[in-house]
Parts: C-alpha cells; sequence; structure tokens
C-alpha cells in the first residue's frame, strides 16, 4: 500500500482553490519535508558515531572512573649512609588506613557509626578545634576565658588559637590526644559556646586535610599487621576506609642523630608552596597535599633527591569501596640515597660522652663538632640534649612536643650551629693572630700576664678614678711573649693586644692603664675593637658556616654601633673592647665556628666550608652528584703568625693552660695536639658570669685529621667537663684511625 501525502497532509496542503487536493508545487515541498526528515536523521547518526567514536574513550573513562580508583604507591624513600658506608635510616614496612569522604555515608549517624568503628581499632582519640569566623573580635577575650575554665586551659593559648583560626581563615585544633572515651563529656562542657567543636581525630583529618573527598586522606599509618587484617576483613561495614600497605622510617639511633637527619611528617601547609616550586625546579610531579615529606634538618634540605617517583594501582570498587579487582599497577621509583661526612662510630661514641659530661656536671647542655682540617669535613656533630626523631613519624601529639619546646636544655634546637656562647679563651689564638698581622706585637714581644691592670675612668661624681680589671688567674705578675701568653691563656696581655691604640679618653688624653703597683700610666699599644672584629670575621666568627643545615646562627660580634642600637643609654667603652679581646663581654660563637676556625689554624689558613654531605647516588650506586669541598677563603692571615699559633697551642698542652690532659692521664702522652682550653668556669661563676666549658683542638700536630670544639653549657658543680671530653675525643679516634 503507497502513501497518498494528499490524504495523509490534507490540513497542510489545503489552499483555496482546491480545498480538498494540494496545490501545483505539492511536489517541490513534499521533496523539501523528505530532505528535512534525512538531514535531522543525518545530523542524529553523526551525532551518534561522535559520541560513541570520537568521544567514546572519554565517556568510557568518565563511566569506568565511577568504579575506579587510583590508588598511589608512594616509592621507596632514599637512605643516608656514613661516610663508611653504614646505613643510617631504614625503611620499614608499614599498613597505612586512608579514608574517602565521597565513599562514606551521607546519614550522619551512619557516618559516625563508621568512625566510631575505625576508632576502636586506631585509638587515635580525639581533638576540639575551634573555627574563628563564628567568634567576633570584641567576644575573644570573654569566650577564651570560658572554654579555658572547662577545659582546663590558660585563657592566653585558647585566645591565640582563636585568633590564628581567624588570621588563617581555617579551622584551628586547640587541644588533642584526648581519649575517645572522654568525647561525649567534652562536649557536654562546649554546648552553647559556638565556634568550638569536639570531634574524632579521624573526622578531623578527613574533614579538614584539604585533600579533594574524592582522593583518599591518610589518617593512620604504622599501623600493626592484626590491626590491618582485622580492618580489611571489615571492610564491607566501613564504606570509604581502604589500607594500603606501605613503608616509614625507622631511626635506629635516634637521638644520636636526630639533629643532622631530622624527621620526616605530613606536608605542612607552610611548606607546601616552597615544596611545589621545588619539585617544578627539579621536573618533579607536584606534591600530593597528604604527601609525607622531609620536615627537618637533612631530611627536608635533600627532599628532591630522597622522595622518589609516585606509582599508582588501578583496583575497581563496588558502591561500598570493596575491592573487586585490581587493575594496572604503575610501580614507584626509589628515591636517591645520601653519604654523608659523618663517621658513624664516632658521632655515637661523642653523643655519649657530652650526655654523661652534661649529665655528671650538673649542667644544662653540651654540643661537639670535629671537623677534618684538610677539606672541612664534618665528622661528627653532637647536640645535648637531643629527641628521638622515631617519635615523629606519623605524628607527635601536642603534649610530648609541648614538653620539648618547654625543656630548659632545648632539644628541639641543634646547640652545634645555633647554640650561641661567650667563648672565653678559646678566642684568644685569633686575638693574638690579629695583633701579630697588625704590627701589635712581634713573636718576641714580651706584655704584662698575671695580675691586674687598673685603667682610669673618668665619672662625674668622684673625677678620675681608677678601675681594676683582673686576669682569671690569681698566679704571680711575670712578662710573656705571645707563645707563652697563649699556652698559658693570661688575660691582662690579650688586654693590652686589644686596647685602642691612641684613642682618646672625654678629657682628650689617650687611653691608658697602671700596671700593678705603677706610679704613672701607659699608654694602651693595641689594635681596637675594628681591628680586633676584622680578623675575628677573617677567621669566620660573626657570620654562617654555611654548613649544609638550616637554622644555622651567625654568632655575635659587638662593636660602637651594635652597642648604640641595642643599649643607647650605654656607650661602647674601653672595658667593653677588654673583654672582647678574652672572649667575654658581648662576643657570641657557635661550636661549628671555632671548630672551623682551629681547623684553619691546623692546615696554615685555609677556612673551608664545613661539607656533611659527600655524594648523592641512586638506588644502584651511581653516582648523582658530588659536592666537593669547598673554599671560603685562604690566607686568612700570613702562614708564619699561624706557625706561631700553632706552637703556643701545642706548649699549652706540654706545659701550660692544658698541660693538666697529660699529667692526669686524659690524654695519651704518644699524642702531640694544639689544645686551647676555656676559662675554668669556676671563675666565670665567681665574678658572676655564665659558666660555661670550652675546649678546642686539632690533632696530631703535624698532617692533622681532626679540629675539635668542645662546649659544656651551664655547669653547676664547679668542674670543667669539656678539655676532659675533647681529650677522650682525639684518643678515640687516632686510636682507631692510626
Amino acid at each position: 500500500m503507497s502513501l497518498n501525502p494528499k490524504l495523509f497532509y490534507k490540513g497542510w496542503l489545503h489552499t483555496d482553490q482546491d480545498p480538498d487536493g494540494p496545490p501545483p508545487d505539492t511536489g517541490r515541498r513534499w521533496t523539501i519535508f523528505k530532505l528535512l526528515i534525512v538531514l535531522a536523521f543525518t545530523i542524529l547518526a553523526i551525532r551518534l558515531w561522535y559520541l560513541q567514536i570520537v568521544d567514546g574513550p572519554q565517556y568510557r573513562e568518565m563511566a569506568r572512573n565511577n568504579s575506579i580508583r587510583l590508588i598511589p604507591i608512594e616509592p621507596p624513600r632514599g637512605l643516608f649512609y656514613d661516610r663508611n658506608g653504614k646505613q643510617l635510616v631504614y625503611n620499614v614496612p608499614k599498613w597505612k588506613v586512608y579514608l574517602t569522604l565521597s565513599d562514606m555515608p551521607e546519614d550522619e549517624s551512619h557516618y559516625q557509626e563508621v568512625l566510631n568503628r575505625l576508632e576502636s581499632w586506631l585509638h587515635l582519640g580525639a581533638v576540639v578545634y575551634v573555627n574563628g569566623s563564628m567568634i567576633s573580635n570584641d567576644n575573644i577575650d570573654a569566650v577564651s576565658r570560658v572554654v579555658a575554665q572547662r577545659l582546663g586551659l590558660a585563657p592566653e593559648e585558647v585566645a591565640d588559637v582563636i585568633k590564628a583560626s581567624k588570621r588563617d581563615e581555617s579551622p584551628k585544633v586547640l587541644l588533642e590526644d584526648i581519649p575517645s572515651d572522654r568525647l561525649a563529656s567534652i562536649r557536654k562542657s562546649l554546648e552553647g559556646i559556638q565556634g568550638f567543636n569536639a570531634v574524632l581525630r579521624l573526622q578531623w583529618l578527613v574533614e579538614h586535610s584539604g585533600v579533594p573527598p574524592f582522593q583518599p586522606v591518610e589518617v593512620a599509618e604504622g599501623v600493626p599487621r592484626d590491626v590491618a587484617l582485622s580492618i580489611e576483613s571489615q571492610r564491607v561495614l566501613l564504606p570509604g576506609v581502604s589500607i594500603e600497605y606501605s613503608s616509614s622510617r625507622d631511626y635506629p639511633q635516634g637521638p644520636v642523630f636526630s639533629n643532622l637527619i631530622g624527621y620526616t611528617g605530613k606536608i605542612l601547609a607552610e611548606q607546601l608552596d616552597y615544596l611545589q616550586s621545588l619539585a617544578k625546579r627539579f621536573g618533579q610531579d607536584p606534591y600530593r597535599l597528604d604527601a609525607t615529606v622531609g620536615r627537618a634538618a637533612l631530611e627536608f634540605l635533600m627532599e628532591p633527591y630522597l622522595r622518589g617517583v609516585e606509582g599508582h594501582k588501578e583496583v575497581e570498587v563496588t558502591s561500598t569501596n570493596r575491592v573487586v579487582r585490581e587493575g594496572d599497577i604503575t610501580n614507584p621509583v626509589p628515591g636517591d640515597n645520601i653519604v654523608l661526612s659523618i663517621d658513624s662510630d664516632l658521632q655515637k661514641f661523642i653523643y655519649e660522652q657530652i650526655s654523661s659530661a652534661v649529665r655528671q656536671s650538673g649542667a644544662r647542655s653540651g654540643a661537639a663538632v670535629v671537623i677534618d682540617p684538610q677539606n672541612g669535613d664534618v665528622l661528627s656533630m653532637v647536640s645535648f640534649p637531643s629527641y628521638d626523631n622515631n617519635a615523629f613519624i606519623g605524628g607527635i601529639s601536642y603534649g610530648e612536643y609541648n614538653k620539648l619546646q618547654q625543656d630548659p636544655g632545648a632539644p628541639l634546637l641543634d646547640k652545634a650551629i645555633s647554640g650561641m656562647y661567650m667563648p672565653g679563651s678559646v678566642l684568644k689564638p685569633y686575638i693574638a693572630a690579629a695583633g701579630l698581622a697588625e704590627g701589635a706585637i712581634r713573636a718576641d714581644t714580651k706584655l704584662q700576664c698575671g695580675g691586674y691592670i687598673d685603667v682610669p675612668v673618668v665619672t662625674s661624681a668622684s673625677g678620675i678614678v681608677r678601675q681594676r680589671v683582673y686576669d682569671w688567674s690569681t698566679s704571680k705578675v711575670t712578662n710573656e711573649n705571645v707563645i707563652g701568653a697563649l699556652s698559658k691563656s693570661c688575660d691582662v696581655f690579650f688586654y693590652l693586644v686589644s686596647a685602642p691604640s691612641g684613642q682618646i679618653d672625654i678629657m682628650g688624653r689617650p687611653l691608658r692603664y697602671y700596671p700593678p703597683g705603677a706610679e704613672l700610666p701607659v699608654n694602651f699599644q693595641g689594635i681596637g675593637i675594628e681591628a680586633v672584629n676584622k680578623y675575628l670575621r677573617a677567621f669566620g666568627f660573626g657570620q654562617r658556616t654555611g654548613i649544609d643545615l638550616n637554622g644555622e646562627s651567625s654568632g655575635l660580634l659587638a662593636d660602637a654601633q651594635w652597642k648604640e642600637k641595642n643599649y643607647p643609654d650605654t656607650p661602647w667603652t674601653v672595658f667593653d673592647t677588654l673583654n672582647t679581646g678574652v672572649g667575654r663581654g658581648y662576643t657570641l660563637v657557635t661550636p661549628i665556628q671555632v671548630a672551623a676556625a682551629t681547623a684553619s689554624v691546623a692546615n696554615g689558613g685555609t677556612l673551608y666550608k664545613p661539607r656533611l654531605v659527600i655524594r648523592i647516588v641512586d638506588p644502584r650506586g651511581k653516582t648523582v652528584k658530588e659536592f666537593v669541598p669547598e673554599v671560603r677563603s685562604k690566607s686568612v692571615v700570613s702562614s708564619k703568625y699561624l706557625d706561631i699559633i700553632r706552637q703556643a697551642m701545642l706548649q699549652s698542652l706540654q706545659s701550660g693552660a692544658a698541660s693538666y690532659l697529660r699529667t692526669r692521664g686524659l690524654l695519651s702522652r704518644d699524642i702531640d695536639a694544639g689544645v686551647m682550653v676555656g676559662t675554668p668556669p669556676a671563675v666565670l661563676a665567681k665574678h658572676g658570669m655564665k659558666p660555661i666549658s670550652w675546649f678546642t683542638a686539632f690533632a696530631p700536630y703535624t698532617n692533622s685529621k681532626v679540629s675539635i670544639a668542645v662546649v659544656i653549657d651551664g655547669v653547676k658543680s664547679g668542674s670543667d667537663p669539656a678539655p676532659e671530653v675533647g681529650a677522650k675525643i682525639i684518643n678515640y679516634y687516632l686510636e682507631r684511625n692510626k
């Protein structure tokens, strides 16, 4: 049966001329209509072809992503080795637990049920957090007092967290490490206080990680195998929960190396921009927001080499997040390994000696640095008290971290590079070198040693009075050349070397002093504070050494301008210069500076940048980068003057201030060394100064292998432990490296 278009489209084809029939051009209209129908079906067919063929892979991928998860596989992090190939850090197998917020129940009661069930295995506890945007500035103090009273905190602590939350426009944790069984009572105590909430730590982590809700958030690492298996067996009841096998850091010697190696942890918000820019500079993938990274010391500084390349695994999951199939795996690439200049056996030995000396002397803290004078290699660098970097793996609790921060021994501070101490007599070799270089003294110049000098002082009340400045030693007054004075560690000799020649007092007269019993004054003939500081800077004081660690202090070299800025009502006087000349007053140095300066004396005048990293090697042992010794300056002063300084330091051990190290059997008689001991702590305490025990040395005397600096801070027993520790270090190292 054929279709009659006239009958079918009668209404549409009706005209006045022929109400029952088509107009004369019906055939043309029908043709157009058929073409439109064909065109419509053609467009539809093309669109279907485009969707299925051209865009097909994209839509198939989108559909696949509804059930496929990409699980990141962290690469094995690079390791640390000492100079002799001993492994210092390990990657140990661990289980990690993740939560994916988008896969968790939308129903609040079911959501909390999942969190509570997971908490029963993980025991992460609860936290109290504050959303500062919900608290007006006018109410901060009032709210802080109420919350502090209910939670047993200081109002200032609460106020600080509120302000931090308002400043950063994000919630902040106020209190953590709350046992989960106390959560209900904590919540009740916070009822009616806007802006505060108490939740399980799990909930805080998954909701405030900054990670997109469809990506897994790590909420626990280092989970025991039996716990991981228990959670896995209950996965059907735990939507949004996933478990991955991974590795975690293990620092077997903990506090012995923590100041050098540091620790790893979750990436911090304040680190993110820097690390992302670093990754871009090294041509690496961007960091995930929950990535594990180096957080301190070399773990942080060597991050681009240690991190490796992340892999991933495809898994197909059901609506309840149960894995039904594993797909493709992209294997991770391990990070590079770091070879340090450190001798791990020496490091452990010195740590034991320093910790023992600090405890036995009742001191607050101590530090030691050992450098190879021939190339600047740091053989050991100890800071005590220290901290156990294993405690930071997986996140340290607020309570434990606060305890470390409040410890008077400052365990988080690397005292070897950041501790600043009054140097005392260990500064005298460089004052002697300055006096020789400036021509204020010659090798045979003899000046007063021991006793005291009287310095005229003009006062508004009494006119001119004499102020007495004592030598630390109460021995009789003698005249000594520079070798004798340095070996005996005379104070008066170095007062006279430092005090300025030709400087005028307020009466318009040259600065003068009276020797013991003298009727007439003698003009000072020394070099003055500007020259003193010039040569101290040449030996590396008053500036960072450039060691490959963050947080290094520059120390302090004070002068008239510095004092005017910091003590505007107390001008610089000649007494400030005298004190600087014997390492007292405002001058501050770090142990790494002292060790590096002593090394330059030992090697004839080359000041090296301390080298901590020797090379970086890939997992196959191929060298990626070599760190060659770096010279900061050469010929600090003339070699003939350094010869004099070395002779004086040797004489100090043989017959001078350090000779007791041999007579008491503390230093082997077979060893010749250049030694300088600090002003005895008991003498410092007697004069109202901080009791600090110092020791510096190079050994052996010829072709020196080690330069050493030891400081023990806050000695209470009246003992002088640093020289004994230093002598033991020399004995130990040279005996092992004959």
